[in-house]
C-alpha cells in the first residue's frame, strides 16, 4: 500500500509529506521503522523506485531462507508482474509532462457549451409537452 500511495501521489504531483499524499489509506505503515522512514524521506532518488527495491530485496530474502517456498515458474511469474507494473507507472509519469494542444481544449469547451444550451432546446422539442423535457 505504501508503494502504491507513493506512486499515485507522485503521478497527482504531491510529494510524500504533504498533507494531500496522505489522503491514502496505508496497511500497517507502523511495521516500518524509523529508520526506514527517515531514509525514504531522506532520498534522492524516487521514492516509488526505492520501495520497489525493497519489496525486491525482501521476496529474494524469503526464498532465499526458505520462508516463500514455490516453484521457480511462480516466482518468476511474481518478479515479471512486479516489474510489468512497474513498467505502467514509469509509462504513466509520461502522461502529466505532455500537454494537450491548445486547440484540442478550446474545441472541447465550445462543443461542451454547444451541447449545454441545445440539448435543452432539442430536448423540449421532442417531448409532447415542454414540462416532460427534464425527464
Amino acid at each position: 500500500s505504501l508503494l502504491n500511495a507513493l506512486i499515485l501521489g507522485e503521478l497527482e504531483g504531491h510529494d510524500l509529506w504533504d498533507r494531500r499524499a496522505h489522503d491514502y489509506a496505508l496497511l500497517d505503515i507502523d511495521s516500518l521503522d524509523q529508520e526506514c522512514l527517515q531514509a525514504l524521506s531522506d532520498t534522492d532518488v524516487s521514492r516509488p523506485e526505492m520501495v520497489y527495491q525493497w519489496i525486491q530485496c525482501a521476496l529474494v530474502r524469503m526464498v532465499s531462507t526458505g520462508v516463500l517456498t514455490a516453484p521457480a515458474p511462480l516466482l518468476a511469474r511474481v518478479f515479471q508482474d512486479l516489474s510489468n507494473g512497474f513498467g505502467k507507472y514509469h509509462e504513466a509519469l509520461k502522461f502529466p509532462d505532455v500537454p494537450v494542444p491548445y486547440p484540442y481544449v478550446a474545441t472541447a469547451e465550445v462543443l461542451l457549451y454547444v451541447h449545454a444550451i441545445l440539448t435543452p432546446i432539442v430536448s423540449s422539442q421532442w417531448s409532447p409537452t415542454g414540462y416532460q423535457a427534464p425527464l
